[in-house]
């Protein structure tokens, strides 16, 4: 009876590491296909790194997105293609539109030139980075002050829409 048991045990041993061996073999095909997917890959991998922050932002907002994402203050007259006076006597059509209170400032006031954001005056008491991110755009390339008539920000993206560059505003024709 000991000789079947030990014949017994032999077997299921050779059977064991038999499968073991076979189990093995696929293992070493696989890792060869990942180093080989690896070897061939062309990125360079930092795909899987979170990106930066800035790389997320946009450089810009259009008109109708910022107008998608936060509402015009009804107290305030809006100004879609107000016209602007610029100390050189020129005048520019541009639209002013104001916007109350929401999650990323307590109001702005903003200027879209040829659609796209030319200047903002932001009252907040978040700082620049989160304006930024609550925005989606980097302010990287911009002028950013600090408010004249508040807490908050000045961020000028177009020069000729700077403070000193206007003579007269689409609310000053009135």
């Amino acid at each position: 009876m000991k000789n079947l048991i030990i014949v017994s045990f032999a077997a299921l041993m050779l059977v064991a590491c038999g499968n073991e061996e076979k189990t093995s073999e696929p293992a070493k095909d696989t890792a060869k296909n990942v180093s080989n997917e690896i070897a061939n890959d062309t990125t360079n991998g930092n795909e899987e790194v979170e990106p930066k922050e800035s790389n997320s932002l946009k450089d810009s907002l259009s008109v109708g997105e910022f107008n998608a994402r936060f509402k015009h203050d009804p107290e305030e007259t809006q100004y879609p293609n107000g016209k602007f006076q610029l100390k050189d006597g020129s005048i520019v059509n541009a639209d002013k539109f104001y916007y109350g209170e929401n999650d990323v400032f307590d109001y702005a006031s903003v200027i879209f030139y040829k659609g796209k954001i030319a200047h903002m005056q932001v009252d907040t008491e978040s700082s620049i980075g989160d304006i930024e991110k609550g925005l989606g755009v980097s302010f990287e390339n911009y002028t950013v002050e600090p408010y004249k008539y508040g807490s908050g920000y000045e961020v000028i993206f177009n020069e000729t829409f700077a403070d000193e560059n206007i003579a007269v505003l689409p609310n000053e024709w009135d």
